[in-house]
């Protein structure tokens, strides 16, 4: 084999261990791209965990006290919850003003006194803190919000970062409550 021969051998070899380099990446970026997403608070492609019409997972004590309750989920080190705060304050607020509609935050057991703080932050009481097992709920993704009536049927519900357009929908929903 000559020398030449050699060469055009090596560069074919470069030019293949490049292009499988290449798909190895972009394989790699796929398959983590869901869970940065997640990690990120970003809505995952698929239907909601809570669709609306559908029962919520959450023990009924939750959620049987008013005749509405809105459920926030969420943690302080979520960069989307984080995000979220200004419209969650607002939120909360305003449904705050309702007699029947009660707002709490449920969160994991861990962090008891970083999620405290961050549901302090947005205008919640330490009572309106919920701590629980998230794993056995239908939960992918923070924030979730969920607007449930007193028998846990879901109204409306959202995944990510809350909107003004959840906003609105959900104090829509809520305002057919007695306002204090």
């Amino acid at each position: 084999m000559t020398s030449q021969q050699k060469n055009g051998l090596g560069r074919t070899a470069s030019v293949i261990t490049a292009a499988c380099t290449a798909v190895l990446l972009v394989t790699a970026g796929a398959l983590a791209l869901p869970a940065i997403r997640a990690r990120l608070g970003f809505v995952p492609a698929r239907t909601l965990s809570y669709p609306v019409g559908g029962q919520i997972d959450l023990p009924a004590g939750i959620y049987t006290q008013a005749a509405k309750t809105f459920v926030i989920f969420a943690r302080t080190s979520c960069v989307a919850c984080q995000h979220a705060k200004p419209v969650l304050t607002e939120m909360i607020a305003t449904l705050s003003k309702y007699d029947d509609v009660r707002v709490v935050m449920v969160t994991g057991e861990r962090l008891a006194a970083d999620e405290t703080k961050f549901a302090a932050a947005l205008g919640l009481s330490a009572g309106a803190v919920i701590r629980m097992d998230l794993d056995p709920l239908r939960l992918r993704v923070v924030p979730t919000t969920v607007l449930v009536d007193s028998h846990g049927a879901v109204l409306y519900s959202t995944e990510g970062e809350v909107s003004a357009d959840d906003r609105a929908a959900v104090l829509r929903l809520a305002g057919t409550a007695a306002v204090r």
